[in-house]
């Protein structure tokens, strides 16, 4: 089965807001709070019988973090980030599903760096989200056997599949106005260019994956938000 991307409109500011004391609180050892908040959440969703928005066939049960004893570690305190911030998520009308590696074949056609094909279909680690003055590039993901960053809980803010990143507003309105006036070009290229994505790959599959990234774009746009997308 091929790797879906789902995308989540993602009020990133307001988390950041939020995270922030409970990063400092974690930073001076005090994991406690996050993982309060994150059990508080994850009984909410419980008792009113809702599923968590991240959840999906992929991804393990929710471990009940409320009996976590302290101190606990990178990983478990990453957990407990990663449920805290999806209570900033909400649902994107549209993803890129099975179609992603396509959408990056024809952007690379028309001379996109994979650079840039990344941010749009990847986006930026959320080591960048947490600690923003702490990395260098904000696209690169860390290689976790290095001391240096396996015990850095920011890195481990993500699911126990695939791939999470997110983009901050910005960067989401210079993409869709990078999209916006290429259709025409995506359609007139010959499906041989598109043979990276796959054998099946088809301009028609294409342009409906320029638009789904299209419509996803425009929804964080139109209500101010950023984008968490997840690749799993």
């Amino acid at each position: 089965m091929a790797a879906l991307h789902i995308s989540y409109l993602f009020d990133w500011h307001h988390f950041k807001v939020e995270a922030e004391p409970l990063i400092q609180a974690a930073d001076a050892g005090d994991a406690a709070r996050v993982r309060d908040r994150a059990a508080e959440i994850t009984g909410e969703l419980r008792f009113q019988g809702q599923e968590w928005i991240l959840d999906n066939p992929w991804s393990n049960p929710l471990p009940d973090l409320a009996r976590w004893v302290t101190p606990l570690n990178p990983e478990q305190i990453g957990i407990c980030f990663l449920v805290v911030l999806t209570t900033h998520l909400s649902e994107s009308p549209a993803s890129l599903l099975a179609d992603w590696p396509l959408l990056n074949a024809g952007l690379s056609a028309l001379g996109w760096s994979e650079r840039d094909t990344a941010i749009l279909t990847k986006g930026w680690a959320t080591g960048a989200l947490l600690r923003p003055d702490g990395i260098g590039d904000p696209l690169l993901r860390p290689d976790l056997t290095l001391d240096l960053l396996r015990y850095n809980f920011a890195w481990r803010v993500t699911t126990t599949y695939g791939d999470v990143g997110w983009l901050d507003t910005a960067t989401v309105y210079q993409m869709r106005e990078r999209l916006i006036p290429i259709r025409d070009q995506l359609a007139y290229l010959s499906e041989e260019q598109l043979q990276r994505a796959g054998p099946a790959a088809t301009i028609r599959s294409l342009l409906t994956a320029h638009d789904r990234a299209l419509i996803m774009l425009s929804a964080a746009v139109e209500t101010n938000r950023g984008l968490f997308m997840t690749t799993s």
